[in-house]
């Protein structure tokens, strides 16, 4: 039986969804085929969760092979597989079942898996990894070949050698496609840039006093999603090798308005611009910074790089000397969200930090409750041991000022202080 024009819209052909493949074709006309029949489709995706442990142990060849061993095994009759193709991904199959047998049916393949390979007169144990979903006759089934693709290589991370089930949902959406966002956002950072933009946020004397800095924030407007959320953006970037482009349009436009800034509130101002460890690992990278700087006549000091406390914590082997040349040419080194990682007083003396921003949610409750009054003071405390510049997150209410003041905090960012918005802004 092949499918009519009413099924083949719901695979749909628009600009957001690829045309059809020979892979979708023949899922669909199982689907068409067991829908007539009363009974249902379950596609699944196998992969070899230690196939990195295997490719440097025994080489590519030992991984195709038991790929292949692998194949051989769902192929059985035992497993009532219909459709299956095989990769260097791994194995994607199809098999039709009778309603309310998925279950069962996906356990008896990943018990069909399970067990030692033989591969080149060796036996080896691969931690086969199993994604499944049921289809219905209208859903779409590049979509759903999708999902499982994305629940496998998930779970050959997180639970490996385990079987998971692909649930449909907004996150698995044609727009959430990380390979299309990624075509997406390297041609925002090349060929159409006008969709990145920055917003700049204020840091502020608790005092009353001016502007003494501000923190440049990237946005991204996609031509049909909308607004990117900035931590998606810089994750896809981190994951597709296009932070070191993304790191330096930022820079660039941060450091124009430095210029214009500076002539406006004086000498002292300072930029801060987030930085990513995978941008600091590219070789290089002091270099560049540097030659930024000198691009557009910016001294080195009115630059502030600020990293996350985790991120910074957890790659503190791997950026130490970079930091540390940083700062030897003059640029300031921050880090953000301080508070919510789990660094130690001991390791920031370590550290070349300058300037350490206390996470809101230290800040939030310190005008209502003792306690969280106390610990933030402990915290001030500890950090003036270290000898850096303080600045409160999360800044919202008059209350919270005058107990920051009263803490000897001098400088805060917030909304009672400055939203983020245009350039102009920080010169009110």
């Amino acid at each position: 039986m092949t499918a009519g024009p009413a099924d083949r819209a719901s695979e749909g052909t628009g600009p957001d969804q690829p045309e059809a493949t020979p892979e979708t074709d023949a899922v669909r006309r199982l689907v068409d085929r067991a829908h007539a029949q009363g009974e249902q489709v379950v596609v699944f995706a196998a992969t070899v969760a230690n196939a990195s442990e295997i490719v440097a142990g025994r080489g590519g060849d030992a991984l195709a092979a038991m790929i292949l061993a692998l194949a051989q095994r769902a192929a059985n009759p035992d497993t009532t597989c219909d459709l299956l193709t095989v990769s260097g991904f791994g194995i994607v199959g199809a098999l039709t079942v009778a309603p309310g047998e998925d279950d069962k049916a996906i356990t008896q393949v990943a018990d069909q898996l399970a067990g030692l390979v033989d591969v080149n007169g060796e036996r080896l144990w691969p931690a086969v990894t199993l994604a499944a979903r049921s289809l219905e006759h209208a859903d779409s089934i590049d979509l759903a070949l999708r999902q499982v693709r994305a629940t496998v290589l998930d779970a050959m991370h997180t639970s490996p050698g385990s079987v998971r089930w692909a649930a449909p949902g907004p996150s698995a959406s044609p727009g959430s496609d990380d390979l299309a966002l990624a075509r997406d956002l390297a041609l925002a950072l090349t060929t159409a840039t006008e969709q990145v933009s920055l917003v700049f946020q204020p840091v502020r004397e608790l005092d009353g006093g001016g502007t003494v800095a501000a923190e440049a924030l990237v946005r991204w407007q996609h031509p049909l999603h909308g607004p990117v959320p900035a931590q998606s953006m810089v994750r896809l970037a981190e994951r597709t090798g296009l932070i070191r482009q993304l790191g330096s349009l930022v820079l660039d436009r941060a450091l124009v308005e430095t210029v214009l800034a500076r002539e406006s509130l004086g000498p002292d101002f300072r930029m801060h611009v987030n930085v990513s460890p995978f941008e600091m690992r590219e070789p290089g990278y002091v270099e560049s910074v540097v030659a930024a700087l000198a691009r557009h006549g910016v001294p080195a000091s009115a630059l502030l790089l600020e990293l996350t406390e985790t991120s910074l914590m957890t790659s503190e082997r791997d950026i130490i000397s970079v930091l540390a040349d940083l700062r030897a040419v003059g640029v300031a080194i921050g880090i953000d969200d301080f508070g919510t990682g789990y660094s130690s007083i001991a390791r920031l003396h370590r550290m070349p930090v300058d300037t350490v921003k206390v996470d809101r949610s230290l800040i939030a409750g310190i005008g209502t409750s003792s306690v969280e009054f106390d610990l933030v003071r402990a915290v001030f405390r500890l950090l003036d041991t270290a000898g850096v510049q303080v600045v409160a997150e999360g800044v919202e209410t008059a209350v919270q000022v005058a107990h920051l003041r009263a803490l000897g905090c001098r400088l805060g960012q917030g909304l009672l202080l400055g939203p983020p918005g245009a350039a102009t802004a920080l010169h009110r």
